[in-house]
Parts: C-alpha cells; structure tokens; sequence
C-alpha cells in the first residue's frame, strides 16, 4: 500500500507536478555535492603526495566512476577510479590507502553532521561525538604523518590537504541536507527542525553505506530514515520523501557522469596519441 501511495504521488496525484518541479531542482543541487566530493578526492590525492595528475582528469575520472556505486556490489567505483588512475602511475598503495582515507572522513563527517541524534539511542550527547571524531582523526592524522611514508609508493604526507579534503566532506553532507530541504519542501522540515533532518540525511547515509552490497544503499538508507521519521511524518509521508529524494541524487549522479563522459573519453585520447 505504502509503494502504491508513492507512485500515485509522484504520478497522479494533483500535486505532482509540483513534486517533480523539487526532484529536479534538487538533482542540480546534488550535482554541487558530487563536485564536492570530487574535490575532496583531488585534496585526499595531494594529500597523499600524488602531484602528477592534472586536476582536470582527477575530477573527471572520479565523475566518471562514482556512477559504479549503482551497479551491484557498489564497489565498481573504487575499483575503475583505480584503473583509470594507475594509467597515470600512481602506485597500487597510495591508491589503496586513499581509498580507506576517503571512506573515514566520510563516515566521520556524517557521524558530526548525525551526532545530534545519537542522544535518542546511546547515552551520548553530540559534543563528545564531535570530540571523539575529531581526537580520531588528529590521532589519525599523526599516524599517517609520522608511517605512511614508510609504506612506499611515492606517499607523502601533507596535512594540509587532508584538512581540505574533511572540510569538503562536511560541505558534501551540509549539500544534502539541502537537497533533501529542496525536495521534501518546507513542511516537513517544519516538523522536525533542520537540525534533526540534516542528521537523519547524514545517519541513513552512514547505514546505506556500511551495509555492503547495497548498490548506493538503495532500500537502506530508505528504511533508516523510516525508521528515524516513520512516526512524526507518517510513513506515507516520509516514503515520498525519501523516494523523491533518491530520484534526485540519481539524477544529480548521472547528470555529472554524462556530463564528464566526453572529458574522460578525450583524455584517453590523448594518452593513447601520446
């Protein structure tokens, strides 16, 4: 029944229209958060001491590749910006480990962003949250400034660019509690308080994403936030919601792929010439 009523709503219903006029806007706003996250990764490459790459084919590749996460498996994107950065001799392990650096500050900055709803479910506030992520992170920081280097492969540590490269997550999570306002629209927003949606965008991201093999966390994260909003909302309500929600970030996804696809194709051209 709760599926029949999404359908209806986004297809019949009278304000449809009106639906599809915020899905949209909220896929051009979702292509900012992909080009946040490509940066991120450019920053999390220098960061690492890899200099020889152009900006230019670091963003397209991973634009390219970020599309594999809806495949099944969802690690395609991993391994194919892998291979098309190998092609630039990057060495196996700085590839690897900035791979792994990528999921921990994305997690990290979800649990800031998801932190004021764990006083719901754990005995913790949302400043020992922050306080424990960021001593995770300086402590991190320092072990790879002092041993990363000693792994080989060309890795060397800039702290500076790792900075960025966190700041820039935190902007990712920040852009999609903006486009989940966009598209849910104000009301339900209303009811909960941005503060509260922003967290529950950034909690079932974190569940969309440890749960391995759902490609881009279709069906988790959508039962995550039922789970967190099914009651204040209505479930119908929140089944909308996040429906509508993840027809946006698809959009916005393949916006971006299509959009990089000529720039990759050229590239290899020009490599394959050379």
């Amino acid at each position: 029944m709760a599926s029949t009523h999404v359908v209806a709503q986004l297809t019949t219903a009278p304000d449809a229209q009106q639906w599809w006029f915020r899905i949209t806007g909220g896929a051009l706003l979702y292509v900012l958060s992909t080009v946040l996250l490509a940066i991120a990764w450019y920053a999390l490459l220098r960061a690492l001491g890899a200099n020889g790459v152009p900006a230019s084919h670091t963003l397209t590749i991973y634009s390219v590749s970020q599309f594999g996460k809806y495949l099944p498996g969802s690690v395609l994107q991993y391994l194919g910006r892998h291979a098309m950065l190998r092609a630039h001799a990057l060495s196996h392990r700085l590839l690897v480990l900035c791979a792994l650096l990528e999921a921990a500050l994305l997690v990290s900055a979800a649990l800031i962003w998801a932190a004021p709803l764990a006083v719901n479910y754990v005995p913790v506030n949302a400043p020992m949250i922050w306080i424990v992520v960021v001593a995770g992170l300086t402590f991190a920081g320092w072990l790879l400034h002092r041993y990363a280097p000693t792994l080989g492969g060309g890795i060397e540590v800039s702290p500076r660019w790792f900075a960025l490269a966190f700041a820039l997550h935190l902007a990712f999570f920040g852009m999609m509690g903006i486009t989940f306002r966009v598209v849910a629209g104000a009301e339900i927003f209303a009811t909960t308080g941005w503060l509260t949606m922003f967290a529950g965008v950034a909690a079932s991201w974190i569940a969309g994403f440890v749960v391995v093999g759902a490609p881009a966390g279709v069906g988790v994260r959508e039962a995550v936030f039922l789970a967190l909003f099914g009651a204040a909302l209505g479930e119908q309500a929140t089944l909308t919601c996040v429906s509508a929600f993840r027809l946006a970030t698809f959009g916005g996804d393949l916006i971006v792929f299509l959009v990089a696809l000529p720039f990759a194709a050229a590239a290899r051209n020009v490599r394959g010439a050379t």
